[in-house]
């Protein structure tokens, strides 16, 4: 967690993949004001639920045009509405 922690202070950040963090990371980054710059965000290899989503649709941060990548299986059908509604979804 403190390697995650610490890219909340990267200001200059655009984009991340294949981070292979949980639901904890995601709401640390969804409530850190520099990921406002970030543009493509790749989960696809983490282990992310309905929480971390949550998290993600919640953020005041995240841009709408922010290209994100989330593996879906698993997860409600009406979240993968909401994620499509609020981002550039894969």
């Amino acid at each position: 967690m403190h390697s995650v922690a610490a890219l909340t202070s990267c200001p200059k950040l655009k984009a991340l993949s294949r981070t292979g963090i949980g639901d904890e990371s995601i709401k640390v980054w969804a409530n850190s004001p520099s990921f406002a710059a970030l543009e493509q965000l790749d989960l696809d290899s983490c282990t992310i639920d309905v929480e971390g989503v949550q998290a993600l649709l919640a953020s005041p941060y995240l841009s709408r045009t922010l290209d994100l990548s989330v593996d879906a299986a698993g997860l409600p059908e009406s979240t993968v509405r909401a994620l499509r509604a609020r981002f550039v979804f894969q």
